[in-house]
């Protein structure tokens, strides 16, 4: 016959157990109570009420939330099932249950410090050389918001129609109502209305939100497209697949090491914007300017004039893509095939057939910002000029402006050296956007506003601190950070 040890779930311990010992050492739950210290949560508050009970500890919701995010768990009403069922959560609260609510409100209420720690760790981590900045890698990836981009999504001018509609539809109620009122008086007495309309409640509801947000967006485009429920996210559309996603452009900086210097968050389709934000965020991490000569690698939506003569007035060594194919034999031949070539000494093009093309300034100063150029010499003794300038005698061409700029980038990319270091920028940047999106489970905001961004640096710094324990053995409490 088989022998079973005895079981009782209802059988009483004889001696209290301590918490700490049934939480494994290699946790990395000791590791985040480390780092996560009473010296960066002292000005935190939980609570500005004097009454009711005592606010829970700015040190133990903070390091509950980090905890959470760290297990890919971002609804507050999952952190407070965690709270009375999982053995870690327990021993972070120190066996303490905060409401969904309160959890949220914290958030909230201290988004701005949430949204940064992961700049003070990184920081902390620069200055005892455990990470160097050789290479700064920057990206963007869209992250959708917590709103429909289809249902309620309108654009701005609809809403300023539907709102004149409102606005007709509650003076009729009115009307109405007076009429009803004057009849019931008259039948009833005074003070024996029947009160108001539940339409007419619901018009005015809906007619003060619509605006109070027309408020806010009285500089925007009309043709823009947005949702009363997060009207801050806009339609991002990605060039690579053409799909739009109703949400925000997240800008990342990462290092070397694939630890996340610096988190930009935009309403705009376009990259080109994040390369100065990202480049300045970094400084402002590191509280210094960027050492000389730090490599900055940037796919092709950051690649602009202004962009590239920013990173050369800062003296980084920078490597913008021209195009999402400039690693392919096609593109390197059609770009040596160019019909002009940019003499940066002269400021001027050289033709194929050696005529030189001078800067033209025109008397009218057009819209657009382009650089224009004029043939010196007549192009009728030219070689190719029923190729090349069929109609006139004098070549005219136009560019967008920078092309001192821009020239100068697409030539150094396509050099062998350039192209080869560029590759580095798939095996730091992109592991880092899909371990965020996939292990984290962060593809869309819980929040909503430019607010949520507190959601993404809480998970920068959860990424962080995994990166960390991988790269060294450094115990936690030298990571101790005010």
């Amino acid at each position: 016959m088989a022998k079973y040890r005895p079981y009782n779930p209802d059988q009483l311990l004889l001696i209290c157990p301590d918490i700490n010992d049934m939480i494994s050492p290699d946790s990395p739950v000791r590791l985040i109570m480390e780092i996560i210290n009473p010296n960066m949560t002292n000005e935190l508050e939980t609570s500005k009420s004097e009454e009711g009970n005592a606010a829970f500890s700015p040190l133990m919701m903070t390091r509950l939330l980090v905890w959470a995010y760290f297990n890919a768990i971002h609804s507050s009403r999952e952190i407070e099932r965690k709270t009375n069922s999982d053995i870690e959560y327990m021993y972070v609260c120190a066996m303490q249950h905060p409401n969904f609510r309160t959890i949220c409100n914290f958030r909230k209420n201290n988004s701005e410090f949430l949204a940064t720690m992961y700049k003070k760790l990184y920081r902390c981590a620069y200055e005892m050389n455990i990470t160097r900045m050789g290479s700064i890698i920057i990206d963007g990836t869209h992250i959708k918001a917590n709103a429909s981009g289809s249902k309620g999504c309108k654009r701005i001018k609809k809403w300023k129609e539907i709102e004149k509609e409102l606005d007709d539809k509650i003076i009729e109620f009115e009307k109405r109502c007076r009429e009803i009122e004057d009849e019931e008086d008259g039948e009833f007495g005074s003070g024996q209305g029947s009160g108001l309309s539940k339409d007419y409640v619901d018009a005015r509801k809906r007619r003060d939100k619509i605006r109070d947000v027309l408020k806010k967006l009285e500089d925007e485009d009309e043709q823009a497209k947005i949702n009363l429920t997060d009207p801050d996210a806009r339609y991002l559309k990605k060039k690579s697949s053409g799909k739009y996603t109703y949400g925000y452009n997240i800008g990342l900086a990462v290092d070397e090491n694939q630890l996340i210097a610096n988190i930009d968050m935009t309403n705009l389709s376009s990259d080109q914007p994040g390369l100065k934000s990202g480049v300045k965020g970094v400084e402002e991490t590191i509280a210094r300017e960027m050492p000389e000569d730090t490599e900055i690698l940037c796919d092709a939506g950051y690649f602009s004039a202004d962009n590239i003569k920013f990173i050369e007035d800062k003296r980084l060594d920078g490597y913008i893509a021209p195009s999402m194919d400039f690693k392919t034999d096609e593109y390197l031949e059609n770009w040596k095939r160019r019909d002009f070539e940019y003499i940066q000494e002269e400021d001027a093009l050289l033709c194929r057939d050696c005529n030189k093309l001078a800067r033209y300034i025109p008397a009218r100063v057009p819209k657009r910002k382009i650089d224009q150029f004029k043939a010196v010499e007549d192009c009728r003794g030219c070689t190719f000029k029923e190729e090349c300038c069929p109609v006139g005698n004098h070549k005219f061409v136009s560019y967008v402006e920078g092309i001192r700029y821009r020239s100068g980038m697409t030539d150094k990319m396509l050099s062998e050296q350039s192209r080869k270091l560029y590759v580095k920028r798939k095996t730091t940047v992109e592991p880092v956007i899909g371990n965020l999106k996939k292990n984290f489970r962060f593809t869309g905001f819980n929040l909503r506003g430019f607010k949520s961004v507190v959601e993404i640096g809480l998970i920068a710094l959860c990424h962080n601190i995994k990166r960390l324990s991988k790269m060294t053995n450094v115990p936690g409490n030298r990571w101790k950070y005010a």
